[in-house]
């Protein structure tokens, strides 16, 4: 075995290193700009709306003045978004499976889905549609963000009604206004 042929380094390694060590750079510079690029709620929910054209939105004012037992509402986030704050009457939800069982298990037939800005609740609206094409289901335009936003009522786990929103991370969280936003743990 020759040991000084195994510590040269291979052209062919040096070549892929470099390139996943490029792509890892444009992946990360794609993000900053679309970040940066989103820097309101109003091109949050228009970039949403872009990425998931089939997805139908209801805006917040719209839901509001609908009665609360017209439809099921359920809210795609984590745990940890969920327990700072959310909208009252909301079911939480992360697999498609699960929510289509529970509009079924409610004889609903409209569903509400939410998130953040409405990226995540796209894509499980998109998920349940494909599931059970007899649903109509609307993500709620601009999500929580929007919601809370326009000073509508949110409660904690406690089901005690609060102002603060989970942020998700510092930069969504940059399209909540400073005393809406709750410190990330």
């Amino acid at each position: 075995m020759n040991l000084r042929a195994m510590s040269r380094p291979r052209p062919l390694l040096l070549l892929l290193g470099s390139l996943l060590l490029l792509l890892a750079v444009l992946a990360t510079a794609v993000v900053i700009a679309c970040q940066h690029r989103l820097a309101d709620r109003a091109e949050a929910a228009a970039w949403v709306a872009s990425r998931h054209p089939d997805v139908l939105r209801m805006t917040g004012q719209y839901l509001a003045a609908q009665p609360s037992g017209d439809y099921l509402l359920l809210d795609v986030r984590s745990a940890a978004e969920w327990s700072v704050s959310h909208l009252p009457a909301a079911f939480r939800c992360e697999d498609p499976g699960a929510a289509v069982a529970e509009a079924r298990r409610r004889h609903c037939t409209r569903v509400v889905v939410y998130c953040s800005i409405g990226e995540r609740s796209s894509q499980l609206a998109e998920r349940m549609q494909a599931l059970d094409p007899n649903l109509l289901i609307h993500d709620l335009a601009g999500g929580i963000f929007t919601w809370a936003s326009e000073d509508r009522p949110l409660v904690d786990a406690d089901g005690q009604p609060t102002r603060l929103v989970h942020p998700y991370d510092t930069s969504w969280g940059a399209l909540l206004p400073p005393d809406r936003r709750a410190p990330l743990p």
